[in-house]
């Protein structure tokens, strides 16, 4: 036992001598525990991480760090904190949905499906042609993604950049809503904060809130994402709520008639990458 104890801390500081940087270190071991730190040990080995720079984004429930494959491509690792989780509120995104019908409800359990329940979505909405990023990999609470970026440096979010035509920018954001729906999935938390801009596009993220149309609080959401959507927008030119709405979920009535086809996936249990209890 003391030997694989041994062996443990010997991975973990390897891990941890792939990290550039005093400041990115400090950033590193704020934010990684000893199983975070072992699960992106695991994924290096499997070469979906060579070199782990800093962080893109820090939040209180999850952070993002840029990182280079083995093959020197730039990727997005997105981390899930265990330890400051909602996990409570995150419950009703997941409870409902026919894909994740049995999981622990403790707060290790809970941030594992909700990592889980993530990745899927990025699958399926990739696979449907939604602006997402591309899902690479995750074990456990980590996330290896494609990194959306902008003129060489991480896509700026939707609130931090400056749009050369909003309107423009509206429309093609409104399509790519539409898409994720007709693919069977609703955002359920869109806003300026997690919409990233490439190139004066749109690209969807955060999708772990997702749900599908036949969750009991779908329309509800739909009808906030939109708000939140039109809120944001009015600012530049003015909007009519419930055209925006109409234009992405038809009459309202539900799942759009080409959608039973495309959706098909979303209901699958598992996708690629593992997760471990």
């Amino acid at each position: 036992m003391e030997e694989k104890l041994r062996k443990l801390e010997a991975e973990i500081d390897r891990l941890k001598r792939r990290v550039r940087g005093a400041e990115e270190l400090k950033v590193a071991s704020y934010v990684l525990d000893r199983q975070t730190l072992l699960s992106l040990y695991r994924l290096a080995n499997r070469g979906y991480i060579e070199v782990m720079h800093g962080a893109i984004k820090m939040g209180k429930e999850s952070c993002v760090f840029l990182a280079e494959s083995r093959g020197g491509r730039r990727v997005a690792v997105k981390i899930h904190r265990i330890a400051t989780a909602e996990f409570r509120a995150i419950t009703d995104y997941i409870t409902g949905d026919p894909r994740f019908r049995s999981f622990r409800r403790t707060r290790r359990g809970i941030v594992l499906t909700w990592v889980r329940k993530e990745y899927r979505n990025l699958e399926v909405a990739h696979a449907a042609g939604v602006a997402v990023p591309e899902p690479l990999a995750f074990l456990n609470n980590v996330i290896v993604m494609e990194l959306i970026e902008d003129e060489g440096r991480p896509a700026p979010m939707l609130r931090d950049a400056e749009l050369e035509s909003p309107e423009e920018f509206f429309s093609a954001l409104v399509e790519e809503v539409r898409k994720l729906y007709r693919a069977g999935l609703i955002h359920a938390d869109l806003s300026e904060y997690n919409v990233l801009v490439r190139q004066q596009m749109p690209v969807l993220i955060d999708l772990s809130s997702a749900v599908l149309l036949e969750h009991p609080r779908a329309e509800e959401f739909l009808r906030r994402d939109v708000h939140n959507l039109t809120r944001y927008f009015s600012r530049y030119f003015p909007l009519e709520y419930e055209a925006v709405y109409r234009s992405i979920a038809g009459d309202g009535s539900g799942v759009p008639e080409n959608s039973q086809r495309e959706s098909g996936g979303a209901h699958r249990q598992e996708g690629r990458g593992e997760a471990q209890d």
